[in-house]
């Protein structure tokens, strides 16, 4: 996979991410549902690049345009949690300039200038296909009340914050859209970072729904 991308725009979405499925988490997960370590970039049809961050409980997909190149060698890959702050900050020191991400046998980050990163990164064969538990359309009339975890809520609330690229302190304005039962997932989204997503699992549903909602990858 090679694509171009601003660099503000790639930083912001890997950090806001990352927060679904860093470690320790500071909310209290189960044994059995395990962060899913790293940061998904997967490619899409049509010059998109979605930035994807899950531990099993809440998801966060920040979708950016970028210009796709070539997805021969493969269409997506997932940044190890060791190279994920590196590599922003790598992106934070090039934001005047578009970058390079090529992910092949090796993972590079390139400058127009000639300036280069490896970073570590692994294929996508064991990472869950995010686009099936994000819900569709089907939230809508007749929501229940449900109940959700503050701490897993404030992790929430902390990506979009990155997101909305705002000061802590500073209001980030958050949409609740709720399912027709008590233990469907909830879509949250914020009207300051409205290219992501967060899909939060309430209390009484300790697994990802069911609900799909298609993405094209390239």
């Amino acid at each position: 996979m090679h694509i171009q991308i601003d660099p503000k725009v790639l930083s912001r979405a890997i950090r806001a991410c990352a927060i679904a499925s860093f470690n320790p988490p500071k909310s209290a997960r189960a044994d059995d549902h395990p962060a899913l370590r790293g940061v998904l970039l997967q490619a899409l049809r049509g010059g998109q690049l979605d930035v994807v961050g899950t531990d099993g409980r809440w998801l966060a997909r920040y979708r950016a345009d970028v210009s796709i190149v070539s997805t021969t060698m493969c269409n997506g890959a997932v940044i190890e949690p060791a190279s994920v702050k590196p590599l922003c900050a790598w992106l934070d020191t090039h934001s005047d300039e578009l970058v390079h991400i090529d992910v092949g046998p090796v993972a590079e980050a390139r400058s127009e200038r000639g300036s280069a990163l490896a970073f570590a990164a692994r294929d996508t064969d064991q990472y869950p296909r995010y686009d099936q538990v994000i819900p569709d359309n089907a939230h809508g009339k007749g929501a229940p009340v449900v109940g959700f975890d503050g701490a897993l809520l404030s992790e929430v609330v902390e990506a979009f914050r990155i997101a909305a690229n705002a000061r802590r302190g500073h209001c980030v304005p958050l949409a609740f859209e709720l399912g027709r039962n008590a233990y469907d997932p909830a879509i949250v989204t914020c009207s300051s970072a409205p290219d992501m997503i967060a899909v939060v699992m309430p209390l009484t549903q300790p697994a990802v729904g069911q609900y799909s909602l298609t993405t094209e990858r390239a």
